[in-house]
């Protein structure tokens, strides 16, 4: 299970995902379950990888780390194809709209350096670059920004997946499962079998929340976009 994340407006980076902190034991069991802890490890990855995909909307965030590098993510789901948010590695922050096949990027001045050279902030401050998502150069970024390939390239498993027992994240009761990477699926244990967090205990947490909630995103005036088509 690993995270894509686009570097620059040029180039992109796969980072492996994180976490485990900020979990507490389950309490014992009760019968109010949705039945999770009762299936093999791989039928509850499967039944939680189609909820998120079904969800409409959700709030993905966290921190994770790759080398010496802070990676944070927030971004908020409106649909399928309709999403909104930040990306930070180190000092550099992009930000980021997608209308179905479209994506805006915008981002600091440290974004732009890396992105268009000295001049870039020149160039680029206050500007969205238009781009397609289908562009060679965005592959991870379209990914990371469509919900259903989003859970595709977060989720899928490396090797087979195991029980290794149960949390609470977030106050909500959840089964934990583990791939061959280490790396641990938290998974929502009452209600809809919705992923509630990713990674393991060494580099950060990513957090999945704000499950059919509203999110409205606004596409940027047509003055501050730059075609990067």
């Amino acid at each position: 299970m690993r995270i894509p994340v686009a570097v620059a407006c040029a180039a992109v980076l796969t980072l492996a995902a994180a976490c485990e902190s900020g979990t507490t034991a389950a309490p014992a069991a009760s019968p109010t379950t949705n039945g999770l802890d009762r299936l093999p490890a791989a039928e509850v990855l499967a039944r939680a990888l189609a909820a998120t995909r079904a969800a409409g909307s959700l709030h993905l965030h966290g921190t994770t780390r790759d080398g010496h590098d802070t990676i944070r993510l927030d971004l908020r789901f409106a649909d399928e194809r309709t999403s909104s948010g930040s990306i930070r590695i180190g000092r550099q922050r992009i930000d980021v709209r997608r209308f179905g096949s479209t994506l805006y990027l915008s981002g600091n001045d440290a974004f732009y350096v890396a992105a268009a050279g000295k001049n870039g902030p020149e160039l680029l401050r206050g500007k969205f670059v238009r781009t397609k998502a289908t562009a060679k150069d965005f592959k991870e970024m379209a990914e990371l920004t469509s919900l259903p390939a989003m859970v595709d390239a977060l989720l899928k498993p490396t090797g087979d997946v195991r029980h290794v027992g149960g949390m609470t994240v977030a106050g909500r009761r959840a089964i934990a499962i583990a791939d061959k990477s280490a790396n641990i699926l938290y998974v929502a244990l009452e209600g809809p079998p919705y992923v509630l967090r990713l990674g393991n205990s060494v580099d950060g947490t990513l957090d999945f929340d704000g499950y059919g909630k509203p999110v409205r995103i606004v596409r940027p005036a047509a003055k501050n976009v730059v075609s990067g088509d």
